[in-house]
């Protein structure tokens, strides 16, 4: 049998020394997750780094590849634009 427990959980910690009081019940090694976070203020600061021709740059890409795009399944659905 297999158990994973929430150790963010306020019981888990609790539950787990209850469990380690048992001669019956082994403990492997525990996994942690990482996760990626982003803050708020890091995206704006990199967003207030972004100069006008940065800006105008990105859109002119944006424009073209979706036009790109819509061209292609244009084709692919044999419509007419």
């Amino acid at each position: 049998m297999t158990f994973t427990i929430n150790a963010s959980h306020p019981q888990a910690s609790a539950l787990m020394e209850l469990l380690k009081t048992f001669s019956f019940v082994f403990f492997k090694g525990t996994k942690t997750k990482t996760k990626k976070t982003v803050t708020r203020e890091k995206s704006a600061l990199a967003f207030e780094e972004e100069s006008l021709e940065d800006y105008e740059f990105i859109m002119a890409l944006s424009k073209e590849t979706n036009r790109n795009v819509a061209h292609r399944l244009a084709k692919e659905k044999n419509i007419l634009l």
